[in-house]
């Protein structure tokens, strides 16, 4: 019973690592995920503790390169966060 304890914690990597850090380890993927990975490491100022959808929305849109488009990365980007991907 352990085991299944453990193993229904264990499927959502959103409770165990921050954004930021989930990101940047997707900077290689050809996906919206990866090309917001790598925008991100090239941003000194991007917040680092971001713990929602709507922070990360309000730092993307404050943003001076902020477009439909890279909003849209950002909530599948999120999405994915969130599902473990």
């Amino acid at each position: 019973m352990a085991r299944k304890e453990r193993g229904r914690g264990s499927t959502k990597m959103a409770a165990f690592i921050p954004f930021y850090d989930w990101l940047t380890k997707h900077k290689t993927l050809r996906t919206p995920v990866g090309d917001l990975a790598r925008s991100v490491l090239k941003d000194e100022k991007f917040p680092r503790d971001l713990t929602t959808l709507d922070a990360f929305l309000e730092y993307m849109r404050a943003s001076a390169h902020a477009s439909t488009e890279s909003i849209a990365k950002a909530r599948v980007t999120w999405r994915a966060f969130e599902k473990g991907r």
